[in-house]
């Protein structure tokens, strides 16, 4: 393709409106071929994808296999004529038959142990699937119409878009009439600070639990805070706080689920970290289909029963939710792996996240300690970050902003392109099949580009 022909300018994307786009023309692994918009082609490690895929190669290919061989048979009774199987169905008609193979695939990851009265709603996207968790908790708070109630999320939390999420500072609408902000910890706090934070949690609940319906929370927290663990114990206190007021509590998992974690070799960080019994609501997506296709949504501990008495359905902000026969079928499939590898099943290719974590662990440290206190490291598993540490930048009287411009440039050098995230700072989320020889190239890179922003900065 030359660079006449890519006109994609025209797409309004995360860059500024008609500006040509890489184009990504196919990937192996964590490396990606990219047309650039002059012409060139540029093989790029991408690491940092958001959470939004799960595997490559062989293991990739078997969960888009079953998927693919269904669609060329109805591909082929169409041209024939042909009565063909379903492929997808507006909701108000039905939902295909691959709905009960994926339900019964989750089925097998529930973060409860006890017999609950679970059901689960069907996302596209993960901005959608938090919607609907939050929905789905003002309407199982029957004190109040749904309308009434209000939604408590952390002051530093980002939940999707920004014109549309919860926790966003940018806004489309107001969301005061939504949602009230709580303190919580973050990456820069002491214990100390981070159990006055908590006191000051308790005040708030003092003060607005008769308003709310729900709590929300991260377990792990993806952009607002680059990758950064709730201690757990601290996690579990403001848990316990919300349950003595009786507030449902929904754990936000779209970035941080899936096994990403690697505490434990379950699907939800929730359970990994014991605090499921706590948990009313918990999301799950993006990686769910692969990525080849889209799917997210939210599973609910108990409440199916009281929909069903009165009449109501949920929240269906996306038409086509749950209505695509593929989208169904890789979810079902990408479960049945993880399922098989959590059981250790030997048949499943060799992806050990909790030692991969380790080795990022490792080097995201080294990478730290040479950047001489202008980085600061979080995460675990397969989701890390490196934040830039505000206070040095304040030390060294440079801009954040500054610094991240830089890392823009020094990464594009390096060919390597980690998830850039607006509180200042990149975080990585490989393939859970990735190779360690892969993990090394990408530390090695970050690292280099790292020391070049240093010595530009003059840091």
């Amino acid at each position: 393709m030359s660079a006449a022909q890519n006109n994609n300018g025209h797409f309004a994307g995360r860059i500024p409106v008609l500006t040509p786009h890489n184009i990504t023309s196919s990937k192996s692994g964590q490396f990606h071929l990219q047309i650039l918009p002059s012409g060139d082609i540029k093989k790029v490690l991408c690491c940092g994808l958001a959470c939004s895929e799960i595997f490559s190669g062989p293991l990739l290919g078997r969960c888009l296999m079953s998927g693919n061989v269904y669609e060329q048979k109805c591909i082929e009774k169409l041209m024939a004529g042909e009565e063909a199987d379903t492929l997808s169905v507006h909701t108000s008609a039905g939902v295909p038959a691959a709905m009960s193979v994926f339900l019964e695939a989750l089925s097998k990851h529930l973060p409860w142990s006890e017999k609950v009265d679970w059901f689960c709603s069907l996302q596209s996207e993960g901005a959608s699937a938090v919607l609907a968790a939050v929905d789905l908790s003002f309407q199982l708070r029957t004190e109040k119409e749904a309308k009434d109630w209000k939604v408590g999320v952390a002051s530093t939390s980002y939940h999707g878009p920004p014109s549309t999420s919860l926790g966003s500072k940018t806004t489309l609408f107001s969301k005061s009439e939504t949602q009230l902000l709580y303190p919580c910890p973050s990456p820069y706090d002491t214990p100390e600070e981070m159990e006055m934070k908590f006191a000051q949690y308790v005040e708030w609940l003092n003060l607005n639990s008769s308003t709310l319906a729900s709590i929300l929370i991260e377990p792990q927290w993806g952009s607002s805070q680059c990758a950064f663990c709730w201690p757990p114990t601290l996690l579990e206190k403001y848990m316990l706080e919300a349950k003595k007021r009786n507030l449902l509590i929904i754990s936000d998992e779209i970035m941080c689920g899936m096994g990403r974690h690697g505490v434990s070799k379950t699907l939800f960080l929730t359970k990994a970290l014991n605090l499921h019994q706590h948990i009313d609501i918990v999301t799950f997506g993006k990686s769910i289909a692969t990525g080849a296709f889209p799917l997210s949504g939210c599973l609910v501990k108990n409440g199916g029963d009281v929909f069903n008495k009165r009449g109501k359905s949920v929240m269906q902000s996306h038409t086509y939710s749950g209505s695509c026969v593929r989208s169904l079928m890789a979810a079902a499939e990408v479960l049945n792996v993880l399922d098989a590898y959590f059981r250790s099943v030997n048949d499943v290719p060799n992806f050990d996240i909790n030692h991969k974590g380790n080795v990022l662990r490792q080097l995201f440290l080294e990478i730290a300690e040479k950047s001489k206190g202008l980085f600061m490291v979080n995460g675990q598993g397969l989701m890390w970050g490196l934040l830039i540490n505000k206070n040095t930048c304040t030390s060294k009287n440079v801009d954040v902003l500054e610094v991240m411009n830089s890392m823009k440039a020094e990464c594009n050098t390096q060919n390597v392109l980690p998830y850039f995230v607006p509180v200042g700072g990149v975080m990585i989320t490989p393939l859970f099949d990735v190779d360690e020889v892969v993990l090394r190239e990408i530390g090695k890179r970050i690292g280099a580009a790292i020391e070049n922003v240093i010595h530009k900065l003059k840091i």
